[in-house]
């Protein structure tokens, strides 16, 4: 069991949309938390690239993490596709570096997965499922689950579709209001179905789990199954956009090049935690939003 009261906490990818909410919410909870990213920004005050070994022990010496959270990742799915020996240093070689750098140390490390290392096939998937990655994205992280699994000490949290107040704008719900503002056309893949997961809810989970002493691999999503599309119009409902057309395409008229399973819904066996509604959500959010 892990409390704060002082508990010093690493969060790698801080300035990121997961990184940031932990670090916010962790600092406020009375953990000592350190934000790191590659670049420091946002909630990240110190430089750390886990692809550099020795930035790493650096790190480690002088601040003596207790829990290190690794949000950081290159989640581009299509560009891991296309250059796979980044995807297997960003996703791959940078969680091996960190576990060479906790050799001897019993810092509990806290490493967010992704809904995709299932291919879809069955109507939804808990924890103890077989696992059947479609893409090189998902290969790596699932390469990356099994060296922390292996080595112990270690929660992997499953989630997908996560979105909330990002600093830098990249997730879904930002894509689609810029296309509500532009008065564009926005193109989504057809037959594609997940679970968004809200960034704030997310961070507070993990952080409630890792209070209870869970280990091993959780899933951590929203409730709620939506089509990308159905998403986008909820999206733009909720937050009182200008309607736009949202057009279903096959996935590469979409810009999708890497294989990606039709519809993965994550549910858990290990907690009863219920996201709360994407409407509500969506009402708490729309003043952030407004500003964009």
């Amino acid at each position: 069991m892990i409390a704060a009261g002082g508990t010093r906490l690493l969060v790698v990818g801080a300035s990121g949309l997961v990184g940031g909410a932990l670090t916010e919410q962790a600092s406020n909870a009375g953990y000592q938390v350190l934000g790191a990213a590659r670049r420091p920004q946002g909630w990240a005050t110190r430089a750390l690239d886990l692809t550099q070994r020795e930035q790493i022990e650096s790190v480690l010496k002088e601040f003596e993490a207790q829990v290190v959270f690794v949000c950081s990742a290159y989640t581009h799915v299509d560009g891991c596709e296309r250059d796979v020996s980044r995807s297997a240093v960003e996703n791959v070689q940078s969680v091996a570096n960190l576990i060479g750098a906790l050799r001897g140390s019993n810092a509990f490390v806290v490493f967010y997965s992704t809904d995709q290392v299932f291919d879809g096939s069955g109507d939804y998937f808990v924890e103890s499922d077989p696992v059947h990655p479609l893409n090189v994205y998902a290969r790596h992280k699932r390469e990356a689950e099994n060296l922390l699994l292996k080595r112990g000490q270690t929660l992997v949290v499953r989630s997908a579709w996560i979105f909330g107040h990002e600093l830098q704008q990249k997730n879904f719900v930002y894509q689609t209001i810029r296309a509500a503002r532009r008065g564009e056309r926005l193109k989504v893949p057809i037959a594609q179905s997940g679970n968004p997961t809200w960034s704030e809810w997310l961070a507070s989970s993990t952080l409630e789990l890792l209070q209870q002493g869970m280990s091993g691999v959780v899933h951590l999503t929203g409730g709620e199954t939506l089509t990308k599309s159905n998403w986008a119009r909820q999206v733009i409902r909720d937050l009182g956009l200008p309607p736009i057309e949202i057009l279903e395409v096959p996935p590469a008229e979409a810009g999708q090049v890497a294989p990606r399973p039709g519809r993965v819904v994550l549910k858990s066996e290990r907690h009863s935690l219920i996201q709360p509604s994407l409407r509500s959500i969506l009402e708490l959010l729309k003043t952030k939003f407004a500003r964009l």
